[in-house]
């Protein structure tokens, strides 16, 4: 790798984070503004977090993503959450939705199989 093509892909890279940052601005932001919706609610939310091997759990496959247990939590989720999503969506949006539906939907399925007995948020 040269030099003058090491400078073309963060060039690149670069360009890509720039374009897509309201998109991740509008995603994390999302996450805060239901986290305050939660907290204003008394966290009762978080009912509808993911209940492994129970048929009312199986809606939490969908939305425990969304759901933080504290605001530290979600700060720490928020952190890198906005470097991943940059970095997927350098390969287009195409792919950061493809590989979102893969995250959430096997992972959560996975808990669902097998997680311990608790609310999953």
């Amino acid at each position: 790798m040269t030099l003058s093509s090491l400078s073309d892909s963060l060039a690149y890279i670069t360009a890509s984070i720039c374009h897509n940052m309201a998109l991740v601005i509008i995603l994390v932001g999302a996450l805060w503004v239901i986290q305050l919706i939660n907290v204003a609610c008394r966290y009762n939310l978080n009912r509808l977090g993911l209940v492994p091997r129970r048929w009312r759990g199986i809606l939490g496959i969908i939305i425990c993503p969304l759901l933080h247990g504290s605001f530290e939590h979600l700060f720490l989720n928020s952190i890198f959450l906005f470097v991943l999503i940059n970095l997927v969506l350098t390969y287009g949006l195409h792919i950061f939705i493809v590989a979102t539906l893969i995250i959430v939907l096997l992972g959560g399925a996975l808990v669902w199989l097998f997680g311990r007995p608790y609310i999953h948020i």
